[in-house]
């Protein structure tokens, strides 16, 4: 499937993986524009942690 956000439906009997970053704090003070962007580091470590789990390839990043 093609999706923005890379979104893989499982084929029946596939193997497949959860990931599960360490959990951090997001400070009351840091702002969000901050806090955002650790929160999406941590997601796509565990989006290239999960990836190479499986074998997945991921594609090249958006061009800009």
């Amino acid at each position: 499937m093609k999706s923005w956000d890379r979104y893989l439906v499982p084929r029946p009997f596939s193997r497949c993986v959860a990931v599960f970053g360490e959990p951090f704090a997001i400070p009351p003070q840091m702002p969000d524009r901050e806090a955002l962007a650790r929160i999406g580091e941590a997601v796509d470590a565990a989006t290239v942690e999960a990836d190479r789990a499986v074998g997945v390839v991921p594609p090249p990043p958006w061009a800009s």
